[in-house]
């Protein structure tokens, strides 16, 4: 839209009276009369020449044309106030929808736990940008380390147990990881202690193996 600039002459505008105007105020106090009352009927008259810049003319097509009310539903009789509250309507509706959503949030890291001492405890942990209920974690398929666990989030508190056997390639049955599991905003930590020191391998339910890769992947 353009901004009008008058050029201050005195003469942006023009008073046009009736045509008949000498048969209806014949006198100077039939004039005062019919001003006095409300009934000196005028025309207030835009006169291009008193512009420097004319303005864009605030009428039906500049401020709510019939093609962008049909856009949001409305018609040649809606306002520019019934559109408004359309879009506001349509924006809340797809904000309620998009909240139900679920987010998802995937990526990769690196172990850095060296492992193989009786007894140690260890600290994981991974933040997202939601509120995670659910957290799949994968070793590498080319790895010796290929543990697979699916953390669940309890609906009534922030921490959960979890205890399980593992089978690593050339070894027999591992039985020896405890894990706790915290829930702090937005991510998960997991603290793992070793049951028993039967080899190396013991350390692999830490999903945190030396320099093994994790794949990993949270719903919320």
């Amino acid at each position: 839209m353009t901004d009008g600039v008058q050029k201050g002459a005195g003469n942006a505008y023009a008073l046009q009276g009736a045509p008949n105007a000498m048969t209806l105020y014949p006198a100077y106090e039939d004039f005062i009369r019919a001003f006095s009352s409300g009934q000196l009927f005028t025309d207030l008259k835009l006169n291009p020449p008193g512009w420097a810049v004319l303005g864009t003319n605030l009428g039906k097509e500049s401020l709510l044309s019939d093609g962008v009310a049909e856009i949001y539903g409305g018609s040649a009789a809606s306002t520019p106030n019934d559109i408004l509250y359309a879009i506001y309507q349509w924006l809340a509706a797809l904000q309620a929808e998009t909240g139900r959503r679920a987010n998802v949030a995937m990526g990769s890291y690196t172990g850095d736990d060296p492992g193989g001492i009786a007894g140690q405890q260890g600290i994981r942990s991974l933040f997202f940008g939601f509120d995670p209920k659910v957290v799949f974690i994968s070793g590498s398929p080319n790895s010796s380390f290929q543990e697979t666990c699916i953390f669940v989030k309890p609906s009534t508190g922030a921490v959960s147990y979890w205890r399980a056997s593992y089978y690593v390639q050339g070894y027999a049955e591992v039985d020896a990881i405890s894990i706790n599991v915290q829930w702090p905003v937005n991510g998960i930590t997991w603290t793992w202690g070793y049951q028993n020191e039967v080899n190396p391998y013991q350390r692999i339910g830490s999903l945190n193996v030396l320099r093994e890769n994790y794949s990993y992947a949270a719903i919320g």
